[in-house]
């Protein structure tokens, strides 16, 4: 008859400790496992709003107000495109189509800049006669739009036909040719020597006349 074996403390002990190293170590997997997915969820969601971002954007310059016309008033302008002097902020009319808010519907005036928050944003005024001031400056409702968040600056490069070289500002008060081709350097604080850089056709580019500065929207 076999005598019987009883486990003792030592081995208890021992089995007890592997067992919790094991544990530790599948614990530790599924940990980063878990931080791993979730690091791939914000990748996902930042690529989704990159590519908004960009589809967004190229949309919008795509229906810019840039053919000619006459452009002698505001009143029958609706050509504009230039940068502030100052912010460097953009500034141009595009064709909005249809809005909820009627006054938002086809033309519309925009400006492309960086909020105190630094997000990029784009403000829209309606482009109606009674929408201004006597300086001809939007006065009246206003939409914004934002996009990337954490920006430090942007800055813009225009290709012109003329000189065959791409220009940092377009400025105000002159006749120009419309870019045919838009470079957008986007800053953020993270890393703020390194841009990311985009690039954007222009259609139907043609002759047109900047007018006028914008006020930064309160």
């Amino acid at each position: 008859m076999m005598k019987k074996r009883y486990v003792t403390l030592i081995e208890l002990l021992v089995a007890l400790a592997l067992a919790s190293i094991m544990f530790s170590m599948l614990f530790g997997y599924y940990y980063q496992l878990k931080k791993m997915e979730l690091k791939l969820e914000y990748k996902r969601e930042d690529i989704q709003e990159w590519r908004s971002f960009q589809a967004r954007l190229s949309n919008i310059f795509l229906r810019l107000k840039t053919q000619k016309g006459n452009i002698q008033n505001k009143e029958h302008s609706e050509h504009l495109f230039f940068t502030e002097r100052d912010t460097n902020n953009l500034v141009f009319t595009y064709n909005n189509g249809s809005s909820l808010n009627p006054v938002f519907s086809n033309t519309v005036l925009a400006k492309l800049y960086i909020d105190e928050e630094g997000t990029l944003s784009l403000i829209r005024w309606p482009w109606k006669k009674e929408g201004y001031d006597a300086d001809g400056i939007a006065t009246l409702q206003f939409e914004k739009e934002t996009f990337l968040r954490g920006l430090d600056r942007v800055v813009y490069k225009f290709y012109d036909r003329g000189k065959k070289e791409w220009i940092k500002e377009i400025p105000i008060s002159m006749e120009v040719k419309a870019p045919d081709f838009i470079r957008v350097f986007l800053y953020f604080k993270e890393d703020a020597l390194k841009p990311l850089e985009l690039s954007f056709h222009i259609r139907n580019a043609g002759s047109h006349k900047v007018l006028h500065p914008v006020e930064e929207a309160s």
